[in-house]
């Protein structure tokens, strides 16, 4: 049986390029588009909301784009964490 800290440890085995989802949890969806257009650059990408909360403070979205290497995978990540309209990444 896994728990957490030994999934984290496991290194994915993927092929690159490939086609990737981010999850992103936010409370203020303003101007998401033009904010990931900013972090994501020229890509192409495809983002869809997922669920909204029963009281609709919260929205879920799916944020989907071919990533080139595992450190622009976790790289996004990162960039992704750390903006402050993110709750959340997935």
């Amino acid at each position: 049986m896994y728990n957490i800290s030994d999934i984290s440890k496991e290194k994915l085995n993927l092929t690159y390029p490939c086609s990737w989802i981010y999850k992103l949890i936010i409370n203020d969806n303003k101007k998401l588009d033009d904010k990931i257009n900013q972090i994501i650059g020229n890509k192409k990408y495809k983002l869809n909301l997922s669920k909204v909360s029963k009281k609709g403070n919260y929205k879920s979205y799916s944020l989907e784009l071919e990533v080139s290497s595992d450190s622009e995978r976790i790289k996004l990540y990162t960039i992704l964490s750390n903006e402050v309209y993110i709750k959340m990444v997935l």
